[in-house]
């Protein structure tokens, strides 16, 4: 169990506190879609674009920050920090033709946040956290509506920017139950982690 929960003290505090970050971004991006719908979808292209880049930028130093540390976390960091990098790119050097397709890159963004929770919530399992079911709902729920927003063609502006509000908030619950368990095993004593 000890040896559980120092896998993933370290490095997922970092990224439990970015995944808030992601989270508060997507409901106030939702917010705005619901707000002005027809001026917004080329500046949050750009928006989407500029911060998928610097995420994916950060998961590769991270990765090459971290590398010495073989516990097994950072598997797939390399791998998503360059895609996430390269789509940022592209909807950046694109932003005007992009809109075009604008419910297809949130819709995939919304997936890649579900994904991300899903392996926080396997973590939690991991660790043997009683919880760890409720992150999984929370993530399967959201890789629901990732779906429906990327395939279903009906999807119209305003209902993306409500389902990015429900999204946001649903992922800044989940985020901040991870961060809470995160916090909890890291200021226990060395008495209660031996408990």
């Amino acid at each position: 169990m000890k040896a559980k929960v120092e896998k993933i003290k370290q490095p997922s505090g970092k990224n439990a506190w970015m995944a808030v970050l992601e989270s508060l971004i997507t409901l106030v991006m939702g917010i705005m879609l619901v707000t002005w719908p027809n001026s917004i979808i080329k500046i949050i292209a750009y928006i989407v674009g500029g911060f998928l880049l610097a995420r994916g930028i950060y998961s590769i130093v991270t990765y090459y920050a971290s590398n010495k540390v073989k516990n097994g976390l950072l598997d797939n960091e390399l791998m998503w920090g360059i895609i996430s990098a390269v789509v940022g790119l592209v909807v950046m050097i694109m932003g005007g033709q992009i809109a075009g397709v604008f419910r297809i890159i949130v819709g995939i963004w919304i997936i890649y946040e579900a994904l991300v929770r899903i392996r926080n919530a396997l973590r939690l399992r991991a660790a043997s956290v009683d919880n760890w079911k409720y992150s999984m709902i929370i993530a399967a729920a959201m890789l629901c509506f990732g779906l429906f927003i990327t395939f279903f063609d009906g999807a119209m502006i305003v209902l993306i920017g409500w389902m990015m509000i429900i999204v946001g908030v649903i992922g800044v619950l989940s985020d901040a139950m991870f961060v809470q368990y995160i916090n909890s095993f890291t200021h226990k004593t060395p008495t209660d982690k031996e408990n």
